[in-house]
């Protein structure tokens, strides 16, 4: 069984600003409504989630060369470091995680999430 810790990182990870953190890690020209749309949240959500990540000076803001009118959203060097860290940490216990659970268990795991990421790609969940 997994520990309340452990799952809620895992919750951490997969919504709110760590996941937005790691969202404009692997991608250019974010703007708040991206956010918005890519994680099916309110853009009120958006602004509280990116106020708090400026706070703690891991993002910044900053016009669109091509398109005064809009804003981007951009991870500030510490926001990288610490994002990059998390993701390692995740790495690690998942590591660790498919190692416990053995190979061939491990396998059939990796390719059943493969089927899910597939139909999710093509829109059938």
């Amino acid at each position: 069984f997994c520990s309340s810790n452990k799952i809620q990182r895992l919750e951490e990870m997969f919504e709110g600003e760590l996941a937005v953190m790691a969202y404009l890690l692997t991608t250019d020209k974010v703007t708040a409504t991206d956010i918005s749309l890519k994680f099916n949240v309110s853009k009120a959500r958006v602004t509280a989630i990116v106020t708090s990540l400026i706070k703690k000076e891991f993002l910044f803001v900053e016009k669109d060369k091509e398109d005064a009118r809009k804003s981007l959203i951009k991870l500030s060097f510490n926001g990288k470091k610490y994002i990059e860290n998390k993701l390692n940490d995740l790495d690690l216990e998942l590591i660790n995680f498919l190692e416990k659970f053995g190979y061939e268990k491990s396998k059939i795991l990796v390719e059943l999430l493969q089927e899910v990421n597939s139909l999710l790609k093509e829109g059938e969940i």
